[in-house]
């Protein structure tokens, strides 16, 4: 399949939609809207529901307006469908796109494991005999989605090759796109978040801040796996949760190792901001994780996934009694993080710089 052909001009007015996604990609949406605005387009946040009353938006968030929020975002009403537009939504929701008749539409794949058309696996947090169960209801609740769809818009899912562009947010998405597919797409992968590029890479000849025997872990992102880990607690496990960008850093600056042992729909951020910060990255093998574009880490750090827990713990506890020794191995994955802003402004100009600008 040809990769499809779109421009814009001065008078392209960009609509991004938000989800009520408030992780990495979600925060990708909105700085994209700035990004758009800086290059000299005018850019919305286009809320999925009707009523901006319900939007609530963290604080890091607010960085990525200049002016009051509320006067960059609208809701579909405020959407003006004509040719010369364009709506960027993720690929969890291209159902939105069957609303728009006349813009230009863009897909961002964030991921491929939450894309609205395929059905989504959610992995139970609990192992228990119910979990079939849950299994037979999301599939019975997948289909139900489906069914109204084909009622509604006569097709079961929004047709790929009716996307004008498609972008991809990691090498991952990018394969699965080609072979998956027949999608040919664009590399536009993100940086990590602005507050931890201000505050600057650590370097081990500036910090002298003794690290401690910490393992930590994102559990907005459970696995199977960790929750067996947490149970056993072997090590002093630390969550990631709840804190501003500023404790996270010093958070990691204090710690020797992060663990994901999760789906990995995407590249994810914590560990590349964790590894930005000094800290060490062990990960379970699958999906985006398995490629070395994606996670930048020594294969001998990518376990997979049906290694026992004693071998996972005989794993973390060399990487906690080594970490003087072993950190400069992930040298490479820093700096790739270093260069992901400038190549991702790359990108930006090559995808979003067409037409008469």
């Amino acid at each position: 399949m040809e990769k499809s052909k779109i421009s814009f001009n001065k008078n392209t007015i960009f609509y991004i939609l938000d989800i009520g996604a408030r992780g990495g990609g979600g925060e990708a949406l909105y700085q994209l809207r700035l990004d758009l605005e800086q290059m000299g387009y005018t850019a919305y946040i286009l809320y999925y529901r009707n009523d901006l009353s319900s939007l609530v938006l963290p604080n890091k968030f607010l960085q990525y307006f200049n002016g009051k929020p509320e006067d960059f975002i609208c809701t579909h009403e405020n959407i003006k469908d004509i040719e010369n537009n364009c709506v960027i939504v993720p690929e969890a929701a291209t159902t939105f796109l069957f609303r728009y008749k006349n813009m230009k539409k863009i897909v961002w794949w964030l991921s491929i494991k939450f894309y609205d058309g395929e059905f989504v696996d959610k992995e139970p947090k609990h192992t228990s005999i119910v979990d079939p169960l849950k299994k037979i209801y999301h599939y019975l609740e997948f289909w139900k989605i489906k069914l109204d769809r084909l009622k509604k818009y006569h097709k079961f899912r929004y047709p790929l090759n009716q996307v004008n562009l498609h972008l991809t947010g990691s090498y991952y998405a990018y394969e699965v796109l080609k072979s998956k597919y027949k999608i040919n797409s664009e590399l536009f992968i993100h940086s990590i978040g602005h507050d931890f590029l201000k505050l600057g890479e650590w370097t081990r000849s500036q910090d002298t801040t003794p690290r401690e025997d910490v393992v930590l872990y994102n559990p907005a992102k459970p696995s199977k796996v960790m929750k067996k880990l947490l149970k056993r607690n072997k090590f002093k496990y630390v969550p990631i949760c709840n804190m501003t960008p500023i404790q996270m850093i010093e958070l990691f600056r204090r710690s020797k190792l992060y663990v994901d042992f999760g789906h990995f729909p995407g590249p994810e951020r914590l560990p590349k901001e964790t590894v930005y910060n000094g800290v060490t990255v062990l990960v379970g093998k699958r999906n985006a994780s398995v490629n070395a574009y994606d996670v930048m880490i020594p294969e001998e750090y990518k376990l997979k996934i049906n290694t026992s827990l004693k071998k996972i713990e005989a794993k973390i506890a060399n990487m906690l009694e080594h970490y003087d020794e072993i950190y400069h191995e992930f040298d490479s994955f820093r700096q790739m993080v270093t260069n992901m802003e400038p190549i991702y402004y790359e990108q930006m100009k090559k995808i979003f710089t067409r037409g008469n600008i």
